[in-house]
């Protein structure tokens, strides 16, 4: 082999092991440093970091970085500049159950702003991911809510006559609390101040017979735990089903496409259901008992289209079950 050839040579190799390989910044390899890490280990990552590396390992897994429930950790390598972002949010994990207090709200519009995706977890790309990571928000998220909420109402020294907080103005538009930040945070409703001195959403303040007007004009339709409650279904399914467009919603979107709020048709569950059905709805028809139900199915060879592993519930396709579990 000539001189060429083997300088070619170890150009390729070389390369394949700066791609493949998880090598810290400054390893010498075939004649040549390498300048910034390109890839990590779970491990690795944990250690630059100063994280916990369980922890940080269900992200990874969760984020679709590394294979999930996998002993061999060590094997698998990622990106290392989106492993420092996920290994970064680690530091602004709130607690879901710390957000009343870090909102200034109530814990009913707290679980709504959940519910609604108005906030996310941490996790949202796998339900079943472990730990505190699918029961946390990151901080940054928390942040920019308050900024849109607070950008979208007049600061004033004194509450005008006439306007209510966010509780009462629910109350009076007979809608959650949720469905009013939704409105406000599309812009939807003009008449909206917060208090200068006041904090999160105990600073807002606004017109109800603005909020019951529009509620009645905007919100068409079914709001997605209404749907997801018909279904029987936990909330997180509910939204993997929305996002592979197998529950569709109708999107409500902002000028800018900065907010999206979802509504779905009266008959959504009917129309869901007449597709796919769950263990919980067969069960419930037969009146037989989760686990007997469940070795009954495997027995006759029934088989889930969706898996718990993939979305947080076991969906059927009616039209695949043996006649009956059709129910």
């Amino acid at each position: 082999m000539g001189y060429a050839a083997r300088l070619a040579a170890f150009h390729i190799l070389r390369d394949y092991v700066f791609e493949n390989m998880a090598m810290p910044a400054g390893s010498h390899v075939l004649g040549e440093d390498l300048g910034e890490r390109r890839l990590h280990t779970c491990a690795s990552l944990a250690r630059e970091c100063d994280v916990d590396r369980r922890t940080l390992r269900s992200l990874l897994e969760a984020k679709g970085l590394i294979p999930a429930d996998t002993a061999e950790e060590a094997l698998h390598v990622f990106d290392a500049h989106l492993g420092r972002e996920i290994a970064e949010s680690m530091r602004r994990l709130v607690p879901v159950n710390s957000l009343p207090k870090r909102l200034r709200c109530t814990r009913p519009l707290a679980e709504q702003l959940m519910e609604e995706r108005i906030l996310s977890p941490i996790v949202t790309e796998l339900t079943w991911a472990r730990g505190r990571t699918k029961k946390s928000v990151d901080e940054k998220e928390i942040k920019e809510l308050i900024h849109r909420l607070f950008v979208n109402a007049k600061p004033v020294g004194s509450v005008p006559d006439g306007m209510v907080d966010l509780a009462k103005a629910a109350m009076k538009a007979n809608a959650p609390a949720g469905e009013i930040v939704h409105l406000i945070l599309a812009g939807y409703l003009k008449n909206v101040v917060r208090m200068i001195d006041g904090q999160g959403f105990d600073a807002i303040y606004l017109d109800p017979a603005e909020a019951k007007a529009i509620v009645s004009e905007v919100m068409i339709g079914l709001s997605p735990m209404e749907v997801f409650g018909r279904l029987r279904i936990p909330v997180a399914s509910g939204w993997e089903l929305v996002q592979m467009g197998i529950l569709p919603s109708h999107k409500i979107l902002t000028n800018d496409g900065k907010h999206v709020i979802h509504r779905f048709p009266l008959d959504a569950a009917e129309r869901f259901l007449s597709e796919f059905t769950t263990e919980v709805h067969i069960g419930a028809a037969l009146e037989l008992g989760v686990d007997g139900l469940k070795q009954e199915m495997k027995a006759a060879g029934a088989k889930p289209m969706l898996l718990k592993t993939e979305i947080g519930a076991r969906i059927f396709r009616r039209s695949e079950l043996p006649e009956r579990f059709r129910l």
